[in-house]
């Protein structure tokens, strides 16, 4: 999802294979500060500003693992909150 965020929306678009949205709404902007940043130099972090939205999709989205996920659960919202290896900001979504 992130890298949806980064494009431009006037450069984005889905690709076919992507779930159709069937309703959604903004549940809010977030700011997601980290004390590193992705090139490893120090002195200075990096902030995300985050705009959330809910979504009920016409089916259950493909998920796929990458280089910073590499493992999935199903939890229920409980259960993450709970978590102790589950990141704050993705837990700040959980609590609307």
């Amino acid at each position: 999802m992130s890298a949806l965020l980064t494009r431009s929306p006037a450069s984005w678009s889905p690709k076919p294979d992507w779930p159709k949205i069937l309703c959604g709404a903004a549940v809010g902007v977030y700011d997601h500060f980290y004390d590193t940043n992705r090139y490893n130099v120090p002195a200075y972090g990096k902030h995300y500003l985050v705009h959330g939205f809910g979504l009920i999709l016409g089916r259950h989205p493909d998920i796929m693992l990458d280089a910073q996920h590499g493992e999935l659960r199903r939890m229920t919202v409980g259960e993450l909150l709970a978590a102790p290896d589950v990141h704050e900001n993705t837990k700040v979504y959980m609590r609307l």
